[in-house]
């Protein structure tokens, strides 16, 4: 009898630690499940909350009825920075009135307003809107490089 309540006793331990160890791994495992589960909503929210914001700065209602703005003068070039500036903020202001807001959609207006010497200049950048290709990223890659090319050539008109 004695070698039975062993056997049992002993059975009873192994099964028990057994089945405790089963819960473990398996509470473990959904623990870990949830905190990815959870980090992956926080991360969502941060973007629904990111995109909200974006939102309240989108042009409302019928700010494009009431206010008229013309189509911004042609851009021939100039070695007059201020004339770029000045030129740069008119496309800004007509693509804000307008709602264009993507920024491929503004640089293919700014293109549309450029002529000879700069459209030729920029006549790689046509080529790309032609084969629908995305400018924007390219353009930023490429502004201050062509701000360092502009000044070094400028300075070396000036000497």
């Amino acid at each position: 009898m004695q070698i039975l309540q062993n056997v049992h006793r002993s059975t009873t331990h192994t099964l028990k630690n057994y089945v405790d160890q089963m819960l473990n791994r398996a509470i473990n495992h959904y623990n870990s499940a949830l905190t990815t589960a959870y980090n992956g909503i926080a991360t969502l929210e941060a973007e629904v909350t990111h995109l909200q914001e974006e939102l309240t700065r989108l042009p409302r209602g019928n700010i494009t009825s009431k206010a008229k703005v013309p189509e911004p003068p042609t851009f021939v070039g100039s070695e007059n920075k201020m004339h770029l500036y000045d030129w740069l903020s008119q496309i800004a202001l007509y693509c804000l009135v307008s709602s264009i807001i993507v920024d491929d959609q503004k640089i293919m207006c700014a293109l549309t307003r450029l002529h000879a010497p700069t459209s030729t200049y920029m006549k790689s950048y046509y080529d790309k809107v032609q084969a629908g290709q995305g400018v924007g990223a390219t353009l930023s890659r490429n502004s201050k490089i062509f701000t360092d090319k502009e000044m070094t050539r400028r300075e070396q008109r000036r000497n």
